[in-house]
């Protein structure tokens, strides 16, 4: 039964009859299986948090499989499974490919695997390279490429100025290996960085969390530093900078609030004292991405200068700037 939560609902005071006494036979045919007969009932649901206690009980649903999105191993398996019979270069490393890919489902790994044969089709190949990889990796995270867009100049080093930010810091903070910079406008993005950690992980220090945020804040940080003004563009930025802030409070104890995890009754009705805490964390950390990002100033002019002539900067071409910025750069152009 797919998607059980649409009967298996925990039953409360507001349920209707309805849904109560078909929650109440589907009980009721689980317990009625005879022993010698070999039925096994399996239901899948994305939210286990909604379904009713009786329902997963002993006797009912005996084992709780969490199935969640596949490691760098599983991500190389799905991978071969889905290139098997494509005409892939010999240079191709399946590895490098599910490194790139870290939190992508199957389902995602698979359009991949699709997306790049399209890819090499349209170019006229008869062999697909990490080329066409590499470019269906970036639809399926960024979003089909705009074509012909009309972005204003001004809008342009805007966005170069932010996208710069972004990579800046992650590249400071070493909290992500950056894969790519761009302006060319996919989805409803003016652009975007992709980026992947060195390694598979499970666990996230309090450190580390912090600096997350303060990459996706990066972005705003450097628009402010360099136009003394901010757009809209950090939207989905300050969305998920917040998502983290509010798990570092209401879930992992991370806060001035102490070692508790906050239920949904506590947050209903203290939502101001939780409100100000995270306020705490993300303007801690945007203060941190404008003081990176004004000891970087040339740094940062020069990345969107490279960006505003290219478009796109790759993690090599990204790391031979950080290794100019050792040795004297050449003068940046600040963008007015």
């Amino acid at each position: 039964m797919d998607e059980i939560d649409a009967i298996g609902a925990r039953r409360n005071l507001e349920s209707n009859n309805e849904k109560d006494q078909t929650l109440n036979q589907l009980l009721v045919e689980m317990d009625g299986f005879n022993t010698d007969e070999t039925v096994i009932v399996i239901g899948a649901t994305n939210r286990l948090d909604l379904l009713d206690e009786a329902l997963l009980r002993p006797g009912r649903f005996d084992r709780h499989i969490f199935v969640g999105n596949p490691n760098i191993r599983a991500r190389e398996q799905i991978l071969e499974v889905h290139t098997k019979n494509k005409p892939l270069d010999k240079s191709i490393d399946i590895k490098t490919i599910a490194r790139k890919t870290t939190g992508l489902s199957g389902a995602q790994l698979a359009n991949i695997a699709n997306e790049a044969a399209i890819i090499a089709v349209r170019k006229n190949k008869t062999i697909i390279s990490i080329n066409e990889f590499d470019a269906a990796i970036e639809r399926v995270l960024a979003g089909l490429e705009v074509k012909n867009p009309t972005v204003l100049r001004k809008e342009k080093e805007t966005v170069a100025i932010h996208e710069a930010g972004h990579a800046l810091v992650a590249k400071v903070l070493e909290t992500d290996i950056v894969q790519k910079i761009s302006i060319v406008p996919r989805g409803q993005a003016l652009g975007y960085v992709l980026k992947f950690p060195d390694e598979e992980r499970y666990l996230l220090t309090q450190s580390e969390l912090k600096n997350k945020i303060t990459c996706l804040l990066a972005g705003r940080a450097a628009e402010e530093l360099v136009f003394k003004e901010i757009t809209t563009g950090a939207k989905d930025d300050l969305n998920k900078a917040t998502d983290i802030a509010r798990e570092m409070v209401c879930s992992y104890g991370m806060s001035n609030l102490g070692t508790m995890a906050l239920d949904e009754t506590f947050m209903r009705y203290n939502s101001d004292i939780i409100r100000i805490e995270i306020k705490k964390i993300t303007d801690e950390r945007y203060t941190e991405a404008l003081r990176i990002i004004d000891e970087n100033k040339y740094l940062l002019h020069y990345i969107a200068n490279n960006l505003l002539e290219k478009e796109t900067i790759n993690s090599d071409e990204l790391d031979n700037i950080f290794r100019l910025y050792k040795k004297p750069l050449p003068c940046a152009t600040e963008t007015n």
